[in-house]
């Protein structure tokens, strides 16, 4: 499932998106799987652990939900929305620019 040629880096720790479909743009159904994303990473590694759950995002018209995630593999991040039960569509590494052009 992962996608991408390689992950990009911040830090020490790439950026990965998980994509899922959300039927309908169910906000419920988004809202129970960023917290079952959230149980998952407490109980996979603690807070300072190898995986760090960064943000979601729901696109409501194109039935798309979106969680960034960081951590050495896309491996890993697999593992962590297989634990939250989160049907993925794909992983793919991304990179961030913040407002003042710093790539991260």
């Amino acid at each position: 499932m992962a996608g991408g040629t390689g992950p990009a880096t911040i830090g020490s720790m790439a950026s990965f998106l998980v994509e899922t479909y959300i039927r309908q743009g169910d906000r419920d159904g988004f809202a129970a799987a960023v917290v079952g994303l959230r149980s998952a990473l407490e109980s996979a590694n603690g807070p300072n652990g190898p995986v760090r759950y960064v943000r979601s995002y729901l696109v409501p018209s194109d039935e798309m939900g979106v969680h960034v995630v960081e951590s050495d593999t896309a491996e890993a991040v697999k593992q962590l929305a297989k634990l939250a039960g989160i049907e993925v569509e794909r992983i793919v590494s991304a990179v961030g620019v913040d407002p003042d052009g710093t790539r991260r």
